[in-house]
């Protein structure tokens, strides 16, 4: 999406716009986080000027990105069909990712809970085939995912919906390798992956 210009919203719940910024502009660059948060001076009033110029350079790429990011305190079945309706209209999104699914809007207990989750995923799946735009939803995991290798729709967060809803369900693994665990149209298994904590990075393969 960044190469082709495919325009991108992102529906956060889960931290503000400046956060996001940030952890973006570390993905760019590759100045680690902590310095981007801390400011590029060695703490004697002097510049990295190296770190500064990426960050620019990262900047500027980011600018150029058709990424649109809109943060909300909640997001409802309904208001989450108004938003992308007017992000579609507004911009032409072609792509959608609401993080987190578990952060909507909710009320009740438990089982109510189970029954709202399904329906912000039923609606989501409604909405990806009336604008035709892709969704990706971001997920918790339940507790007994917790120091598993072995990765389980049944593992995903308050609902079975989701794992029913969604064409492919892929989770990040204890070894930080991409776990593809449901794909309606394609194979499952196991991407190797590296992390970069410092830039939040995320390469193809391992790095030992």
């Amino acid at each position: 999406c960044r190469y082709d210009q495919v325009p991108v919203a992102v529906f956060s719940l889960e931290m503000p716009n400046h956060e996001i910024g940030q952890r973006m502009i570390a993905t760019e660059s590759g100045v680690p986080i902590d310095e981007i948060m801390g400011g590029t001076d060695d703490g004697q009033g002097n510049a990295r000027a190296m770190s500064y110029n990426r960050m620019t350079g990262a900047v500027g790429t980011l600018a150029n990105i058709a990424l649109y990011v809109r943060d909300y305190t909640a997001l409802s079945a309904l208001s989450l069909r108004i938003e992308v309706r007017k992000i579609v209209q507004q911009v032409g999104a072609k792509i959608i990712v609401l993080d987190y699914i578990q952060l909507c809007q909710m009320r009740g207990d438990s089982h109510e809970r189970r029954l709202q989750i399904g329906e912000i995923t039923k609606t989501a799946k409604a909405l990806s085939k009336q604008f035709d735009v892709a969704f990706i939803m971001v997920s918790q995991l339940s507790r007994s995912a917790d120091g598993r290798q072995e990765m389980s729709l049944s593992q995903l967060a308050d609902s079975d919906e989701i794992g029913r809803d969604a064409d492919v369900v892929a989770c990040i693994n204890d070894d930080q390798d991409l776990d593809v665990i449901k794909n309606r149209s394609g194979p499952t298994g196991l991407v190797p992956l590296h992390f970069d904590g410092p830039t939040f990075h995320f390469r193809s393969g391992r790095i030992d």
